[in-house]
């Protein structure tokens, strides 16, 4: 019974993610949208759903990678690579290069990337399934640019300088 499943869900986390993700079926190796569905609706019933990441390299060819947030449910303070879910009407490109990755790297509103973003193998090959979430993902690499490696260091310096000052406090 759907009200006695939505009961329970509401006495684990109980509270609405306020972003939809597509619910996806995945027939003849296509991704079919069946419905959309609040964020944690999808995560706590194990609703398949999508995700992008990227790996970002630097012009002289290193990995940059970020540490996750402490507040993260799922592996917090450790490194990872960019990227995010897929919000409901948006394709993977669209995600990572319009929301995800700008966001991440903190880039002034209606700041473009201007890096080289190419696509691993193809949309949505990539399957992970952990603790019941189920997430179909897209992996890109984005090649950076100089000027966005002098952004990315320069907030990563004032982000530990701002954590020092709190930790002294």
């Amino acid at each position: 019974d759907v009200r006695l499943a939505l009961k329970e869900w509401q006495s684990q986390c109980g509270r609405f993610a306020q972003e939809r993700f597509d619910i996806i079926q995945i027939r003849n190796g296509k991704e079919i949208v069946t419905g959309t569905l609040d964020a944690n609706l999808a995560h706590y019933f194990g609703f398949r759903h999508r995700t992008v990441n990227a790996l970002i390299i630097t012009p002289e060819g290193q990995l940059v990678l970020q540490r996750r947030a402490h507040h993260k449910r799922s592996s917090p303070l450790d490194l990872s690579i960019y990227g995010g879910h897929v919000k409901s009407g948006q394709s993977y490109h669209e995600t990572i290069m319009k929301e995800e990755l700008p966001e991440e790297l903190e880039l002034a509103d209606g700041e473009e990337l201007e890096g080289k973003l190419v696509l691993v193998r193809k949309e949505g090959v990539f399957n992970w399934v952990q603790k019941g979430n189920r997430e179909v993902r897209s992996l890109y690499v984005y090649f950076a640019t100089a000027e966005e490696m002098e952004h990315i260091l320069t907030t990563a310096r004032d982000l530990e300088e701002k954590k020092a000052g709190m930790t002294e406090q």
